[in-house]
């Protein structure tokens, strides 16, 4: 259940975060750390 909810939160910021312009290995590298840290 946890996994899934931050799965999703992870898919909304990178979906924020390539509208907003942000480069995918921004977005990967810092999905990669909140994985590690979740």
């Amino acid at each position: 259940m946890l996994k899934t909810v931050i799965g999703l939160t992870l898919l909304m910021l990178c979906v924020t975060a390539c509208s907003n312009g942000y480069s995918e290995e921004e977005v990967e590298a810092t999905a990669n750390a909140a994985y590690r840290a979740g």
